[in-house]
């Protein structure tokens, strides 16, 4: 299983970073996605609240709740749009890279409606991470 979500996150970061900083835009500047994301998945559970230029990561792997302060580029052009979201916690050890992208996502273990964006969260020590974000609580 961790094969093909690994392929996925070259694939998007090969993706990102051969746009370069012209073709990609702030998420501020963004119409697709909010400022404010909330993120989880399961197997091993995991929550990541993006908010601007700061993140927490927690996981059921991880023994504290990451805080880290980055940067996100927001691809609205591509089909369908993406944002990349790349931060640390201070040391170069504890840095993560998520990938957004606009369509539909259900959660792996509860019904319900989908969610509208699906995430890619990479972490340095060696984790990958899959599941739905949704518009943080106020946005």
């Amino acid at each position: 299983m961790r094969a093909p979500i690994l392929a996925v996150t070259s694939a998007l970061a090969g993706m990102a970073a051969s746009l370069g900083p012209a073709a990609a835009q702030s998420a501020g500047q963004s119409s697709t996605f909010p400022q404010q994301l909330e993120c989880a998945g399961n197997e091993p559970g995991w929550i990541l609240r993006i908010n601007g230029p700061t993140a927490e990561l927690s996981s059921l792997v991880m023994s504290t709740t990451l805080s880290l302060t980055g940067r996100d580029r927001a691809m609205d052009f591509l089909d369908p749009p993406v944002l990349v979201w790349r931060g640390t916690a201070g040391a170069p050890t504890h840095t993560i890279v998520a990938f957004v992208t606009e369509g539909a996502c259900y959660d792996t273990m509860a019904d319900g409606p989908p969610y509208p964006y699906s995430a890619v969260v990479s972490v340095s020590e060696g984790e990958v991470y899959a599941g739905c974000c949704g518009p943080a609580s106020g946005n």
